[in-house]
């Protein structure tokens, strides 16, 4: 294989070599989110959505502020 070649490889490599580390950080994140989610919901300062919010996609707030 020619060294243009090479170099063309050399840089996909590396290209894919950077996108897998966002990707390990997205999940990193999403990690990190959902944790904060089940913390926020056993400590209180999150509500699960009612059930009639939830059948709505509104939160309760939103219902609250449409009453």
């Amino acid at each position: 294989m020619d060294i243009g070649r090479q170099r063309e490889y050399g840089e996909a490599f590396r290209r894919l070599a950077t996108f897998g580390e966002l990707l390990r950080e997205a999940a990193a994140i999403g990690d990190r989110v959902g944790a904060l989610a089940y913390d926020g919901l056993t400590k209180g300062a999150l509500l699960p959505p009612s059930a009639t919010s939830a059948s709505s996609g509104k939160s309760e707030s939103q219902e609250a502020q449409d009453q």
